[in-house]
């Protein structure tokens, strides 16, 4: 369903609804529903679908546009839905290139990205890696890639 049938849709019901909760339904306002968004600099319409952190890259953000975004697809956004232009950027960019981590393996230090727990690694089956907590002692179990080997 498109996004003007379900704009249409909700504004008829929103209506409905005023009706029956008005007696006086003349000086009730029409509610709108138009699109009040962003445009480009050459007049056309950003998709609603995008955030608000949506435009040319900020000065302090190199190397980053929708082109070399891991979202980016014959300019559309896998991510948000919509149509883009492949200068533009947003703040959930993605690079499409894996940067490679150092291997981790028995008996590494390890910190978990999430928590910033620190330990030490004693085994490692496929992807998840078992591991000992320095500060509580508790094995713990985590993917291979929410872990950090320490030098």
């Amino acid at each position: 369903m498109s996004r003007r049938i379900r704009r249409n849709n909700l504004k008829n019901i929103v209506q409905q609804k005023a009706r029956q909760t008005f007696q006086n339904t003349d000086s009730f306002p029409e509610p709108r529903f138009e699109y009040q968004g962003r445009k480009y600099p050459d007049g056309q319409p950003t998709d609603p679908n995008l955030p608000t952190a949506y435009g040319l890259p900020p000065q302090d953000v190199e190397n980053q546009a929708c082109h070399n975004c891991k979202f980016y697809n014959n300019n559309y956004c896998t991510f948000w839905n919509a149509p883009v232009r492949h200068e533009y950027w947003c703040a959930k960019w993605k690079s499409i290139y894996y940067t490679a981590r150092p291997s981790i393996e028995q008996g590494d230090s390890v910190r978990e990205v999430k928590s910033g727990r620190v330990g030490n690694v004693i085994s490692i089956v496929r992807n998840q890696v078992s591991w000992v907590d320095n500060q509580t002692g508790k094995i713990l179990t985590s993917h291979l890639i929410d872990l950090h080997k320490l030098n």
